[in-house]
């Protein structure tokens, strides 16, 4: 079956992996140049050497599912297990030093990296924004299919369809197609899925006086915590990426970016030292889907109105974890893997 993957996040990735390996035709598409959706990394100063993670700094596993993929990544060195120092600085500016959960994990090449072993046996269609959904009569085989079409003017077909994208576009997408009673129902659960946004502030430094801890946790308006990049590769020089708390990136949604990058830097200057206020470079990203506030009590939603399946899968389905959007992605593929091969 010709299956059609909207999101190449975690959970669509990993949707697509099983059912690829159940023998179905997978097509991944991406509004983005890139894998992994959060799991982000950036090239700084245009020099490739130079990865920051400006995305999810690391994460950890709970599920014995999820541990069985972290397996399989530390095997092929591309994860690595959090050592070092995790500090936290309370209102009393007092730094207190904690350690890493034990399985808690960072890319040493890059957290994109792991998007991109997901879908290295994929097809895939990068910088390709689907815009709408629509049904087709296909004579031939007495069955429906999708119609997708994309910004750039592509078109493309498909039997089934995984909408692995934050809820909202999902919304978007979903109200372009001929709506029945359970394309209503799937709209109005996903209406329920609110969001915090972030800003992330990537810094490249020439000097030496980065301190040694990997991470620090900041009680504070502006700064919700720092990622010590340099710790976590070898890179020819020094970088952090500080993210904002979602109180701050609320706040400031839509002004300007340079006040924004300014107006962080100044909250850095005062928790780390004045040795932050020269950087060699910096650049701002906005998450505006950055944590999930409410998520949805679902390991999954599907619908197979008319014969055209079409699924929905991501982080905000039980939880706000990379792991919740592995479980997703990874309960929908196996579930599809049986019921669409029962189809065929």
């Amino acid at each position: 079956m010709k299956i059609a993957i909207i999101g190449a996040g975690i959970s669509g990735l990993v949707a697509g992996r099983e059912l690829y390996k159940a023998g179905h035709d997978i097509n991944i598409f991406e509004k983005s140049r890139g894998y992994g959706g959060r799991m982000a990394t950036r090239y700084a100063e245009n020099d490739k050497s130079l990865k920051l993670d400006h995305g999810v700094p690391y994460f950890s596993a709970d599920s014995d599912e999820f541990s069985v993929l972290l397996k399989e990544l530390s095997e092929v060195n591309i994860l690595e297990k959090c050592r070092g120092n995790l500090k936290k600085r309370g209102c009393n500016e007092v730094l207190k030093k904690n350690k890493f959960r034990s399985k808690t994990y960072f890319a040493p090449d890059g957290m994109n990296s792991i998007g991109k072993f997901l879908a290295r046996d994929l097809k895939s269609q990068l910088n390709q924004r689907v815009i709408s959904l629509t049904h087709a009569q296909n004579s031939k085989w007495r069955k429906r299919k999708w119609i997708l079409e994309c910004e750039s003017g592509l078109t493309k077909t498909a039997d089934a369809i995984v909408i692995s994208t934050p809820a909202p576009q999902a919304v978007e997408l979903l109200k372009t197609i001929e709506k029945d009673t359970d394309i209503i129902s799937l709209i109005q659960d996903l209406e329920e899925v609110t969001y915090d946004p972030k800003f992330t502030l990537m810094l490249t430094y020439s000097h030496n006086e980065l301190p040694d801890w990997v991470t620090m946790e900041v009680e504070d308006k502006v700064i919700k915590f720092i990622s010590n990049e340099s710790k976590k590769r070898d890179l020819r020089k020094k970088a952090i990426v500080v993210h904002s708390s979602s109180e701050f990136a609320s706040k400031y949604t839509g002004k300007d970016r340079d006040a924004i990058a300014d107006i962080i830097q100044e909250q850095l200057s005062a928790i780390l030292g004045k040795w932050t206020e020269s950087p060699d470079w910096k650049q701002l990203h906005f998450w505006r889907y950055s944590q999930t506030r409410d998520s949805l009590p679902y390991d999954f939603m599907e619908t197979d109105g008319n014969g055209t399946p079409l699924a929905l899968v991501g982080s905000y389905m039980k939880g706000n974890s990379v792991e919740s959007a592995y479980l997703s992605g990874l309960n929908l593929g196996r579930h599809w893997a049986i019921q669409l091969s029962e189809k065929e």
